[in-house]
């Protein structure tokens, strides 16, 4: 897998929100810059990989969590950084 992968599927991501509010399509702007830093971090300190299906799986837990004001326990613990790097980098939020 390259690492481009997950660049490309924000991509597709954003074209199929185009008609999302600004507001909206400036929070997917952020999710996509920090999930690269996140990325690169993992991989530069751990030396483990993020998937473009880890992705998929932590923005599911993250929208979730931000509708309710909660994060699920029992995460796979990559999914669970990223999702609270997300609310802490994003929302400003720790919960």
């Amino acid at each position: 897998m390259t690492q481009d992968n997950i660049k490309e599927y924000f991509k597709t991501v954003l074209e199929k929100n185009k008609d999302a509010s600004p507001e909206a399509i400036d929070i997917l702007k952020k999710l996509i810059d920090h999930t690269i830093n996140f990325r690169d971090e993992l991989k530069e300190k751990a030396d483990v990989i993020l998937t473009v299906e880890d992705t998929r799986q932590a923005i599911d837990i993250y929208l979730e969590a931000v509708r309710t004001e909660r994060l699920k326990g029992e995460l796979d613990p990559k999914i669970d950084s990223l999702v609270r790097y997300w609310l802490i980098k994003v929302n400003g939020a720790t919960f």
